[in-house]
């Protein structure tokens, strides 16, 4: 019981922090190969309610219509130079989807990401891949037309292709309310190639993929394997994946929940092996951080306790070899009301590779943020991120490794709301800031948009 209060409760606040922020619906932004999928929180299982809600991330090559061509604006769009600037708004094409979930950078000015429903397939959100230049505009490159498909996050492999997951979906067994996702290949040109369909034993509602330094694909499933255990009887606790380049996925670890179950974060370290972090299980039932080699050996490094319960968004390698993480549930109140449904802020927290946590900042104050999504280290050595609160729509904010914060940009609705939240920020190759939001900009009703399709937007840092 009490390990089911504990999820209601983590489900309650993220679940009101992703109804403020819309940010959880398709994926993670992904600044190089290592980033999550977001989880979307639920007491039947993160990955599991975006399903139930409609509004999954999914995938599978029997989805997917020839490329559309996409239309690139003849006026040139806005640069990043200095502060933040609107690079593309939504809601001012008619073909390229709408509440983007997922960017990746290829090339100077190059990217690639994902986006939910286009207008021509009545408000369902299958999902579209795109390509954007900066200055130039978005073109979509593939329309996934089946309800309910849209693409997860990518990474950019060595090979010079993208890999990317359906959250749900694809053509593999029925897992609890979905189809149990699916991992895909893209081209340059935007040609899909399904890789990989999940079958419940092998994983369900995959949720990040790393490239390993031997070239191969390595990922973590937040449900499916081992249903052993009464705490993730229903969804599985989740797997840890290898996939080579033709497709072929080898099960190296499935988690028992009493070293972790729901898996939502996988990075690689200096020393070639992976860490992560597990949302729940482990001694308190409050998530771990743990560490896993290429051939499945695991270690739990640190179980979490009531200070950080639960934490769901990807750890940063920071410069100086540490981890960088952030929480809402950390028991810190709110001083102005209360921050989504139990008056907590969230953290910000560093954690070693030998497993030793500190917190670097609490969030005590909703003017000043709530619900941190996560981190990205800038050149300049500092963290920034998105947070939901502040003066209206979501704040941006920088804070240094010894913890001092400040907020840098109120997000305004009519350039995007809330940022991305717990999707983070990317940092490009010019040293600027990158991200969406999925709500806010250019609103149009008739596309199921009636508040803003939203943005791709910049904010220089030089």
């Amino acid at each position: 019981m009490e390990a089911q209060v504990k999820k209601a409760r983590a489900s309650c606040q993220r679940e009101n922090f992703l109804t403020h922020s819309l940010s959880s619906v398709v994926g993670g932004l992904v600044p190089f190969p290592s980033r999550k999928s977001s989880p979307h929180p639920s007491s039947l299982g993160l990955a599991v309610l975006v399903t139930a809600l409609g509004l999954g991330c999914g995938g599978g090559s029997s989805s997917i219509s020839s490329s559309d061509g996409g239309t690139t604006p003849t006026n040139p769009l806005p640069v990043v130079t200095s502060g933040y600037v609107t690079l593309y708004d939504f809601g001012s094409s008619n073909s390229n989807g709408n509440s983007p979930g997922s960017i990746v950078q290829t090339g100077d000015g190059v990217w690639y990401g994902s986006a939910l429903s286009a207008p021509e397939l009545s408000n369902t959100p299958p999902g579209t891949i795109f390509k954007f230049v900066v200055g130039q505009g978005v073109t979509t490159l593939h329309t996934f037309t089946a309800a309910g498909d849209a693409v997860g996050n990518f990474i950019l492999a060595s090979d010079g292709n993208l890999y990317g997951m359906g959250t749900v979906g694809g053509s593999g067994a029925t897992c609890f309310l979905s189809a149990c996702g699916s991992l895909f290949k893209v081209t340059a040109q935007g040609v899909v190639s399904d890789l990989h369909d999940f079958q419940d034993t092998d994983g369900a509602y995959p949720s990040t993929l790393v490239q390993g330094d031997d070239g191969n694909i390595y990922g973590i499933t937040s449900g499916g394997g081992s249903h052993s255990t009464s705490l993730c009887a229903q969804t599985g606790c989740g797997t840890f994946f290898r996939m080579t380049p033709d497709g072929t996925v080898s099960v190296l670890y499935r988690f028992d929940g009493t070293h972790g179950w729901e898996p939502i974060d996988l990075v690689k370290g200096n020393d070639g092996t992976f860490y992560g972090i597990a949302t729940f299980g482990g001694a308190n039932n409050n998530g771990v951080f743990f560490n896993i080699t290429p051939s499945g050996q695991f270690t739990v490094l640190h179980d979490f306790d009531s200070s950080v319960e639960s934490p769901y968004t990807a750890l940063v390698p920071g410069s100086d070899g540490n981890f960088y993480g952030t929480a809402v549930d950390t028991g810190e109140s709110c001083h102005q009301g209360s921050c989504y449904c139990f008056a907590v802020c969230g953290t910000i927290f560093r954690i070693t590779p030998q497993g030793a946590f500190s917190a670097v900042y609490n969030f005590t104050d909703y003017a000043q943020g709530s619900g941190p999504g996560t981190l990205v280290q800038g050149f300049d050595g500092n963290l920034y991120g998105t947070a939901g609160g502040g003066a209206a729509d979501g704040v941006l904010f920088k804070v240094t490794l010894q913890g001092t914060y400040s907020i840098i940009y109120n997000f305004d609705r009519t350039k995007g709301a809330d940022a991305p939240g717990i999707n983070g920020l990317v940092l490009g190759t010019d040293g600027n800031l990158y991200g969406v939001s999925q709500d806010g900009g250019a609103p149009n009703a008739a596309r199921g948009c009636p508040t803003g399709c939203g943005v791709i937007f910049g904010f220089g840092l030089k």
